[in-house]
């Protein structure tokens, strides 16, 4: 897509984040480390525009703090996933 589509209508990865939302979510570790990594990738694309980095941004920093917190009771299981997490959320940073 073009910038100016990225601009004016970024459906396509709006509606990506929300699937991805749905496993950041889940209380399996393993589909919110899929999740997390599908959000480092997602980004990695987010940043080189500028519209989507005021748009998104916030929202899959929003997602993965949500992930974070749902680690908070099995360490043993999610220790990738606070790792991938941390890694992402300074990416954003």
């Amino acid at each position: 897509m073009s910038e100016k589509n990225l601009r004016e209508n970024p459906a396509n990865i709006r509606s990506l984040i929300r699937r991805v939302q749905s496993n950041a979510s889940h209380p399996d570790p393993f589909k919110r480390l899929g999740a997390v990594l599908c959000f480092s990738k997602i980004f990695l694309v987010v940043r080189d525009h500028d519209s989507l980095i005021d748009r998104f941004s916030m929202e899959i920093a929003r997602c993965v703090i949500g992930t974070l917190k749902m680690c908070h009771g099995s360490i043993e299981f999610s220790l990738e996933v606070i790792t991938g997490c941390e890694e992402l959320l300074g990416m954003i940073q």
